[in-house]
C-alpha cells in the first residue's frame, strides 16, 4: 500500500535504503567528488546586506500548494509571539553573522538601501511508503541562501543547498500521521534536529556579493523524451505525462549540481526567457516577485530514457539484483543566439552511475524512487565529466562565483 502527502514526491523513497543519501552541500553524494569553494576571480561587492528572514520561493501559483508542512510549522509562534521558523533562522543568523565575507545587519530600516539575504526554501517532498513490514518516511527540502535587490527587484546571487532525512515505524503501529509528518519537519527548523544548521553554516562560507562584471549560468530547460513515459512505472505518471512538479524539482537538482560540481554561480531555474520570475513569500504572508536577469549561460537536460537491468550474476536463487539507470544529454549555449558551446551524452557505465536493490518475494519495490536516484548519479557523472573536459574550461572558468 503505498499513501501519498505532496504532488509528485513518492519516487525518492528508497533512496536512503540504497546507501545513496545525498546530504552534503550542493546535495552530492559521499562517493562523488565536490569542487571545493572556488576563489573569487573578480572583484567582490562589499556592501552590508540586511536580513530579509526565512521565505518560500517560487512560481507564485503553486506556493501554497507546494509547501504545506513547512507552511504549518511557520503558523506555529514561540512564546514571544513570533513565528517559529522566523525566530530560529533569525537566531541562526546573528549568531553566525561573522562566517560571511559581508557585514550582515539586521535593521529593517535600512532594507531598502542595501541587498537583502534570505534563507528561503524552494522545495519540499514528503512520502511514505510500506515496505516490509515497515513504513519509511522520506523527508526532501531544498533551500537556497538567496540576495536580493528590492530596488531593481532582482535576484543577485543564491546559493543551495538540500537535505534529506528519513525515519521508520512498524506497519502494526500505522503510517505516519499528519501530526507527526508536522512534528518531524518542525524539528528540522527548530534545530532539534541539526541536519539543516549544520549544513547551513557550512554553506555560509561560499557566500559572497560578486561584481555584477562576472558570467553565470541558468537552467532553462529539462525535457524529458516520449519513451520515458513508457519506461517510468504507470502509477507514477499523471493523466499519462510526466508530472510537472517532477520536471521542476530535476530542473533545481540540476542547478544544485552544477554549482557544487563546477564551483560556479548559478541562478534561480527558470523554464524559460519568457518566464523568469521568481515569487517570495515572506514571514508577513507578503508576496514580492523578484526578476531573474538573463544569464551568460543556459544548461538544458534532455533524458532521453530510463532502463532496467537484471544482473544474473549477482543474483542467487534467493534474491534477484536490479540495477536502474538513465540515458541523458547536457547542453551549455548562449541563451540569447542558441549558440552551443558544449553537449554530453551520458550514459551508465559503471556501478556508480546506477542504483541497485535486491529484490524477494513479496517484497514491494518502489521502481520510481530508483529510476530516480539513477537519473541522480547520472547527472552527477555527467558534470563531472564536464568538469574535467579541456573544452568545458572556458565557460566553466568565467562563471566562477
Amino acid at each position: 500500500m503505498t499513501k501519498r502527502f505532496s504532488v509528485c514526491s513518492h519516487f525518492i523513497i528508497l533512496a536512503s535504503l540504497l546507501g545513496l543519501l545525498l546530504l552534503n552541500i550542493g546535495c552530492v553524494s559521499s562517493k562523488q567528488s565536490v569542487a571545493g569553494p572556488p576563489k573569487p576571480v573578480l572583484p567582490e561587492d562589499n556592501r552590508s546586506l540586511v536580513f530579509a528572514g526565512f521565505t518560500i520561493s517560487g512560481v507564485q501559483s503553486d506556493l501554497d500548494r507546494n509547501f504545506k508542512y513547512t507552511t504549518k510549522v511557520s503558523e506555529s509562534q514561540s512564546k514571544d509571539g513570533v513565528g517559529l521558523i522566523d525566530k530560529a533562522v533569525r537566531e541562526f543568523f546573528v549568531d553566525n553573522r561573522d562566517a560571511l565575507r559581508n557585514e550582515l545587519l539586521f535593521e529593517d530600516g535600512k532594507s531598502q538601501n542595501y541587498p537583502q539575504l534570505s534563507l528561503s526554501l524552494t522545495s519540499e517532498s514528503i512520502a511514505q511508503d510500506e515496505i516490509a513490514g515497515n513504513y519509511k518516511l522520506t523527508m526532501d527540502f531544498i533551500f537556497q541562501i538567496l540576495i536580493i535587490d528590492f530596488k531593481s527587484k532582482e535576484v543577485m546571487a543564491t546559493y543551495p543547498f538540500r537535505i534529506e532525512r528519513s525515519e521508520t515505524k512498524k506497519a502494526s503501529d500505522g503510517s505516519f500521521t499528519e501530526d507527526e509528518i508536522v512534528d518531524l519537519t518542525q524539528k528540522i527548523y527548530d534545530g532539534s534536529e541539526p541536519i539543516m544548521y549544520d549544513l547551513l553554516k557550512e554553506r555560509l562560507k561560499d557566500v559572497r556579493l560578486s561584481s555584477r562584471l562576472g558570467s553565470n549560468i541558468r537552467v532553462y530547460k529539462v525535457n524529458f523524451a516520449d519513451r520515458c513515459k513508457i519506461d517510468l512505472p504507470k502509477d507514477f505518471l499523471e493523466e499519462g505525462e510526466i508530472p510537472k512538479a517532477y520536471v521542476n524539482l530535476t530542473a533545481q537538482k540540476l542547478a544544485l549540481f552544477t554549482q557544487a560540481e563546477l564551483g560556479v554561480a548559478v541562478l534561480p531555474y527558470a523554464k524559460d526567457k519568457a518566464n523568469s520570475e521568481m515569487a517570495l513569500k515572506f514571514s508577513d504572508q507578503s508576496v514580492v516577485n523578484f526578476n531573474i536577469p538573463d544569464a551568460t549561460y543556459g544548461i538544458d537536460l534532455d533524458v532521453q530514457g530510463f532502463k532496467k537491468v537484471h544482473d544474473k550474476a549477482k543474483s542467487n536463487t534467493a534474491r534477484d539484483w536490479w540495477l536502474y539507470g538513465s540515458f541523458i544529454r547536457i547542453k551549455v549555449y548562449d541563451p540569447d543566439f542558441g549558440d552551443e558551446y558544449y553537449s554530453i551524452e551520458v550514459k551508465p557505465t559503471k556501478g556508480k552511475d546506477l542504483a541497485g536493490t535486491w529484490i524477494t518475494k513479496n517484497i514491494k519495490v518502489d521502481e520510481s524512487a530508483l529510476f530516480n536516484v539513477g537519473l541522480e548519479k547520472i547527472m552527477l557523472t555527467g558534470l563531472l565529466e564536464m568538469r574535467n573536459d579541456k573544452k568545458a574550461e572556458e565557460f566553466i572558468s568565467k562563471s566562477r562565483n
